[in-house]
């Protein structure tokens, strides 16, 4: 019976974890799409107004 509630922990944390890592990827993601999106917006060549 010890082994098989240890399996069950152990599919229980793996089933954690895999969860924990889903989120992450995700937060790296949208951060990454963020910044990105920043970074091009500070590159694009600014139009200045004609002085009259």
């Amino acid at each position: 019976m010890g082994d098989l509630r240890e399996l069950w922990q152990l599919r229980d944390e793996n089933r954690r974890l895999k969860h924990v890592v889903a989120d992450l990827t995700l937060d790296k993601q949208i951060l990454r799409e963020a910044v990105g999106k920043t970074w091009c917006a500070q590159q694009r060549p600014r139009r200045r107004r004609a002085v009259l």
